[in-house]
């Protein structure tokens, strides 16, 4: 595996199955379980791979939620061609942005829907639901439908 940011990606990248992005995807998690330890929370897939929309060159987007206190930087790298980012939000971070919509609330709010656990200590992704019911309770399900006054 060979380390790189985004500025810096050069090696080939070669077209990669849906199927085997999470082949890979898995074995990233074992090795981020063996590295981390007890630390480690959730891991799981978010992006076009886990709605399965994803295309021969797309990347995989992973999340490492860790505990409060663990410090890691998000990490890009190339893996058997597959241009891979993993991200390693602290718990209570990650939760408080399930909470409630930001500027990029479309985004996020994605991947609390659509994704694939390949971890989840103690059911720890149970916390999910109550945090993005009331995230989606503010934002009007028909935001366009007012007509202006005239």
């Amino acid at each position: 595996m060979m380390r790189a940011s985004p500025s810096n990606i050069k090696p080939p990248l070669r077209e990669v199955s849906n199927e085997k992005r999470i082949e890979v995807a898995r074995n990233i998690a074992f090795h981020l379980l063996e590295k981390y330890e007890d630390a480690v929370l959730a891991v799981y897939i978010s992006g076009s791979t886990a709605k399965k929309l994803d295309r021969p060159y797309s990347d995989l987007e992973m999340m490492c939620v860790v505990r409060d206190g663990l410090e890691v930087p998000k990490k890009y790298c190339v893996c058997d061609g597959l241009l891979v980012e993993v991200d390693y939000p602290q718990e209570s971070g990650f939760l408080k942005a399930a909470r409630g919509p930001g500027w990029d609330w479309p985004i996020q709010a994605d991947q609390y829907r659509n994704h694939i656990v390949l971890f989840d200590r103690d059911g720890w992704m149970k916390n999910w639901p109550r945090p993005l019911r009331k995230m989606t309770r503010q934002i009007s399900p028909r935001p366009f439908d007012s007509r202006p006054s005239q």
